[in-house]
């Protein structure tokens, strides 16, 4: 159900340009942005994509469009534009697209998100947005996939095994990225972090040591920093 999931989603970015009341780029007419124009070095193409709505779950972080600022890969800022993340998409909108492997990272309000490779399994590796809990040379990042049971609800509809409507809900994984390399799934356990985490030895003592009932979001932002500052 995840790779169909997954699969749902577009690994682009979309940025939206707000000319009083909001439009979508076509490439063609007045007023619309051209194929694959620059804007401050930002390589933006005609957003064409049609949304498929599954259910009522809000597919946005936050409908409300936010400021924010992007900080290319070049170390240029782009700023002047009003944001918000799709989760069912995975796609940042503005209503232009950029090609994110330019994107170094992007702040919407106080939420900073990059691009990033991860594994989904030994044999898969996927790209998609995350945001950033904990910052450094290992990142804590944060996950958001929408998981639908639209094709179970087609074949029971089908067989007539089921007459309970189609739903949505929105999943948050949690990723350790170190360095360039690409993200790897977690799990909110002390036994992960060491799996993990095991390349520092003064880290692995420390935690073995350390006594951890729960491991909540704050706690893993605790091990993280720490993890960095050795």
């Amino acid at each position: 159900m995840k790779l169909y999931e997954t699969n749902l989603m577009k690994r682009t970015l979309l940025i939206i340009v707000m000319l009083g009341s909001v439009i979508v780029a076509k490439g063609q007419g007045p007023g619309y942005l051209n194929n694959k124009e620059s804007v401050n070095s930002l390589t933006i193409e005609p957003f064409t994509q049609k949304q498929v709505k599954l259910s009522n779950v809000n597919y946005f972080l936050n409908e409300e469009w936010q400021g924010g600022l992007i900080q290319l890969e070049n170390d240029r800022n782009v700023n002047g534009y009003l944001y918000r993340y799709n989760i069912f998409t995975d796609q940042i909108e503005l209503k232009s697209i950029i090609e994110p492997s330019s994107v170094k990272i992007i702040s919407i309000g106080v939420q900073k998100f990059i691009y990033s490779d991860y594994v989904l399994s030994e044999d898969l590796i996927y790209s998609g947005y995350f945001e950033v809990i904990a910052n450094g040379e290992c990142k804590l990042l944060k996950r958001r996939y929408i998981r639908s049971n639209e094709q179970d609800y087609r074949v029971n509809k089908i067989l007539g095994t089921s007459d309970a409507a189609p739903t949505s809900s929105v999943i948050k994984e949690y990723y350790i990225k170190k360095g360039s390399g690409p993200a790897v799934l977690m799990n909110k356990t002390k036994g992960s972090f060491l799996d993990i985490l095991s390349d520092k030895k003064p880290f692995h003592d420390y935690l073995k040591k350390k006594f951890i009932i729960i491991v909540n979001e704050n706690k893993m932002i605790e091990l993280i920093n720490y993890y960095n500052k050795i």
